[in-house]
């Protein structure tokens, strides 16, 4: 297990008096601890180590703490000494602790990756489109209007999103396929054979900062006596967490033998616009596999079954990245005297950074439990399915 750990601890400032010892302050105004847990190729470039990233999977945790302190000013106690600090003020935040070692990555979003990073998907899919018409009449005859009760806003509701939207999707599709069918074809022709690269971003979220507040002399460090601060200082901090998922491969993939010639074209826009019946169309058919697909990544493991428009397709690598940030802001303020006995407010911040980052290297086929919570849209149709019930 490699590691990092860097303090800078710098001369801030001294309290000065008449007959005493002056006394000097320091403290550690930027620190960085970060351990590298995993490693197949990675060495913690660029933070440590002289060997770059050289890919293969790893798990790095750490914690970055950085002070913005106050301005260096004189700082006016008085007495029969006048004493007074001459020096700056920093916020009084500790350093988050970095995360255990326990693996926290990206394995569950692997084939997912591959299958929207797939460079030889149909444009359109046809076969999906013909099956589900056959259940949209009977969708769309629904009694919102005809009578009352709670489960006809169910009825309406479903009706929309199972019915019209997907019908207007397609019927976008379907219009826009001829142009895109032919640029798309000359794209695969041209890449056939050849390194592909893709990447996408699987989830970016963040929460919502939480807010606490106080007063507290310790808010600003160093703490002096209390005859320096013409007023109790004062400090806020806001915790809150960012995480991103995103996915990088490259694949390989070969089209249909044969001359290029009208027939083979005709063949290719069959399969661009989905009319060949592969794995994934007959468990799209299948009734309630939808919902199985907000839990699961089995509709996305019988996807990766088929090549798509290609005979052969094959990754280099599938690399899937995780990196969450919990975050801890420190502001602190507070009022002292100059010499002249006059108020000035003094200020300071901190932001500490408690990290982890992930690389997991994988194939299509990575069989996983889906960590995402349902979103609002999702949870609405439960819903609207529920209401639809209540007789």
């Amino acid at each position: 297990m490699s590691s990092l750990l860097r303090n800078h601890r710098v001369f801030i400032g001294e309290d000065v008096q008449k007959n005493f010892p002056t006394v000097s302050h320091y403290a550690t105004l930027r620190s960085v601890d970060k351990k590298l847990w995993l490693s197949s190729g990675h060495y913690g470039y660029p933070d440590f180590g002289n060997r770059k990233n050289v890919g293969g999977p790893f798990h790095l945790t750490g914690s970055k703490t950085t002070h913005q302190p106050s301005a260096r000013r004189i700082h006016w106690r008085g007495g029969a000494n006048d004493q007074y600090y001459d020096g700056l003020f920093y916020a009084n935040l500790n350093p988050y602790g970095a995360p255990t070692s326990a693996i926290n990555d990206g394995s569950a979003w692997l084939s997912e990756a591959y299958a929207k990073m797939k460079p030889t998907e149909p444009e359109f899919q046809f076969l999906n489109a013909a099956y589900e018409l056959r259940e949209l009449p009977g969708m769309l005859r629904q009694r919102f209007l005809q009578g009352p009760g709670l489960h006809k806003i169910g009825d309406f509701y479903l009706a929309l999103e199972f019915g019209w939207k997907p019908l207007l999707h397609d019927v976008r599709s379907l219009v826009d396929f001829q142009r895109r069918a032919q640029k798309r074809l000359k794209q695969l022709l041209r890449d056939n054979g050849k390194p592909v690269r893709r990447a996408i971003m699987l989830s970016d979220t963040a929460t919502s900062p939480v807010i606490t507040s106080g007063s507290l002399y310790a808010a600003l460090q160093p703490v002096l006596v209390t005859q320096y601060y013409a007023s109790q200082p004062t400090w806020r901090q806001t915790e809150w967490s960012e995480e991103r998922i995103w996915a990088s491969a490259r694949f390989r993939y070969w089209l249909p033998g044969g001359p290029r010639d009208i027939a083979w074209r005709r063949k290719m826009l069959n399969r661009l616009f989905g009319l060949t019946p592969t794995p994934q169309v007959i468990y799209n058919a299948i009734p309630w596999t939808w919902l199985i697909d907000w839990f699961s990544n089995l509709g996305d493991l019988i996807g990766n079954l088929d090549n798509g428009v290609a005979d052969r397709l094959a990754a280099d690598y599938n690399y899937v990245m995780r990196e969450r940030h919990n975050y801890r802001e420190y502001y602190a303020q507070g009022k002292f005297r100059d010499p002249a006995g006059k108020t000035f407010a003094v200020s300071a911040s901190a932001l500490s950074d408690q990290l982890r980052l992930t690389r997991v290297v994988g194939g299509p086929f990575e069989p996983s439990v889906l960590e995402k919570d349902l979103n609002g849209r999702q949870l609405a149709i439960l819903g609207a399915m529920g209401l639809s019930r209540m007789k």
